[in-house]
Formats: C-alpha cells, structure tokens, sequence
C-alpha cells in the first residue's frame, strides 16, 4: 500500500482494491470517470501545483481537486515529479519502460529507458539533489539527462 498527506491535510491510500481518502473524520473511496474503483493502485504523489497524480495497473490519472483525468494508459509502477515540474514513470509495456511526461503539457511523452522482456522490472524512480533520475531495474541506473549509467554492485 502506497499514501500520501496532501497538502490540505488529507490522507490518500492506494491499495489493491483502489483509492481512499480520509479527512480526519470520513473515509471516502475514489472512483473513475466511469464509476470503477482505482484498483491496483501502485503510487500516489502530488505535484507542486496541488494535482495529486495516480499509478494503477490501469493508468496514470492526475486529479486537479475535482476532476481525476488519464494521462496514460500504462501499467505503472512507480510516478514522481522532477524539479522542472516533468513527471516521470515506471511502466509495464512492452517489457518496462521508464518515461518521462513533459511539465509544459504533461501530454508530451518521452521513453528514456525500456527493457524487452517483464523479468528485469523497473519499480522505482527517484530524483537526486544534482537533478538526476535513478531507477531500480535488476540493477542501479542513473540518468544524467543524455547518459544511461548501471551501477553493478
């Protein structure tokens, strides 16, 4: 189970069977535009606007304080925003890719990283204080914004 405190104060689960919030007092379970829960939800964070962004085996949803919209239709596994407001995601597609969705329209995606076959997973993504992208994929990698490294241990 992923969960974030937003900045209002209210707590956001994500678990296997969708998305809750609790307030403080009612917890309240998040549906889709359709009416289906978020289930499989991965990750959860909230960007420096206040969009709190959403990872499920269904898609990369963004939630603007009233309306949830997919971004994506990717199985995601792992979703942070970059210092430059980019957001960026670990994926399931086509073996694992991470991406990167540009701040300017966050519409605009760029595959940085994708392996052939679902046995070497990405999971995580992290961002470190130089501005370098780190993911996790049956190994260490760096991103330096033109170079891939592997860090083998």
């Amino acid at each position: 189970m992923k969960f974030i405190q937003d900045k209002t104060g209210t707590f956001w689960f994500g678990t296997d069977g969708g998305i809750c919030t609790y307030n403080g007092q009612t917890f309240t379970i998040l549906k889709d535009e359709v009416g289906k829960n978020f289930s499989y939800s991965k990750s959860i964070m909230q960007d420096r606007k206040g969009n709190v962004w959403v990872g499920s085996n269904f898609g990369l949803w963004r939630y603007d304080g009233t309306t949830f919209t997919k971004v994506a239709i990717l199985n995601i596994a792992d979703v942070i925003e970059d210092k430059n407001g980019n957001v960026w995601t670990c994926s399931l597609e086509r073996g694992f890719v991470l991406s990167r969705f540009e701040a300017v329209s966050l519409n605009k995606r760029t595959t940085i990283a994708e392996t052939e076959n679902s046995s070497q997973p990405i999971l995580s993504v992290f961002e470190d204080s130089a501005g370098a992208i780190w993911f996790g994929a049956f190994g260490l990698y760096r991103y330096d914004g033109k170079t891939i490294t592997h860090f083998v241990p």
